[in-house]
């Protein structure tokens, strides 16, 4: 594990030696909640045969890497990973990424070249809320004006978080992203959980439907159906270039 100062923060981050030497480096983002150590128990074995380096990151107020000291959005974090892209100094080739980690990569994809990308449960497509969710969040700011701390509706993603980061959470849970993706130009896999209530299978299709150049399959299983699933052989295939009209 290693950490590297930035203006304002420090991010831990794992550099891991791949199997190729082609001077291509993957970068891999976790989603929210998460930490590298959890990507990497997952995803190293699934694309050290296709870099010469993979490097898994710690975003901001996660695992190892310190809080920021004021609260972000998804902007804001990702003008942290691209300072940190540059203090490294290695050619980042694609990017896999996880919820929280996949909008910043997709977000990233739309600004800056990037010849491969892959999204699995990505966030950033913002869906019109059922009766269900908007009722929560009536009860949810009522109990908040009446000052009351225990909210039975918080999401399990906001808890247990410090205030920064609590605000940071309420900043980027609703962002959406449609007309950055829209912009994306790189060669994508999006991978998504049938039964995923945390991003919906429906934001997959979306999702889809914006990159032009993209796949998509669906699995069995929740927001971490790759827990569930051994993705190994459709990420190898995609970075291959033989994925083609398989079905997995």
């Amino acid at each position: 594990m290693a950490k590297i100062k930035l203006n304002e923060i420090s991010l831990s981050y794992l550099l891991e030696d791949g199997l190729a030497k082609n001077n291509h480096t993957c970068l891999i983002l976790h989603g929210w909640g998460a930490n590298k150590e959890f990507m990497k128990d997952i995803f190293l074995k699934q694309v050290k045969n296709n870099f010469e380096k993979i490097i898994f990151l710690d975003l901001p107020g996660f695992g190892n890497s310190n809080e920021p000291l004021k609260s972000f959005d998804s902007f804001e974090c990702l003008d942290i990973v691209v300072e940190f892209l540059n203090k490294i100094n290695l050619n980042i080739n694609c990017i896999l990424g996880h919820s929280y980690g996949a909008k910043l990569a997709a977000l990233y994809a739309s600004k800056y070249k990037l010849d491969k990308l892959i999204l699995i449960a990505s966030a950033g497509i913002v869906l019109k809320k059922s009766f269900k969710t908007r009722l929560k969040i009536k009860i949810s700011k009522c109990l908040k004006m009446l000052k009351i701390n225990k909210n039975p509706f918080i999401s399990k993603d906001a808890i247990n978080l410090s205030k920064v980061m609590y605000e940071s959470f309420k900043r980027v849970v609703d962002e959406d992203f449609s007309s950055y993706f829209s912009s994306i130009s790189s060669k994508t896999l999006i991978l998504w959980g049938k039964e995923d209530d945390a991003t919906k299978l429906q934001a997959g299709k979306i999702l889809h439907s914006l990159i032009k150049n993209s796949y998509f399959f669906e699995f069995s299983g929740n927001h971490f159906f790759f827990i569930q699933n051994d993705t190994t052989l459709i990420i190898k295939d995609f970075l291959n270039d033989e994925l083609n009209n398989k079905t997995f």
